[in-house]
């Protein structure tokens, strides 16, 4: 590593699907993440309430993950701006 260079750091993708939450976080564990990355505009879902905004947050630090909502990797829908 040369002096001053940030570290090599590796994302992962993974979408929730239908699945439990807890193999969602089976799945992070299993390939050591540390840190979920939220990119949802609307963190929230009717038919899929294990993943609601609030949920993660509580549920995930209790297994060693961070939770951190992160808009600036995505645009809205319909954005001329991509």
């Amino acid at each position: 590593k040369g002096r001053g260079m940030p570290e090599a750091r590796r994302i992962y993708s993974i979408g929730h699907s239908t699945r439990p939450r807890e193999e969602l976080i089976r799945i992070l564990k299993q390939y050591g993440i540390e840190t979920l990355a939220d990119l949802r505009h609307f963190p929230m879902s009717r038919h899929n309430p294990q993943f609601n905004r609030p949920d993660l947050e509580r549920e995930l630090p209790a297994h060693g993950i961070r939770c951190r909502r992160q808009l600036d990797f995505v645009s809205r829908y319909g954005s001329r701006d991509t």
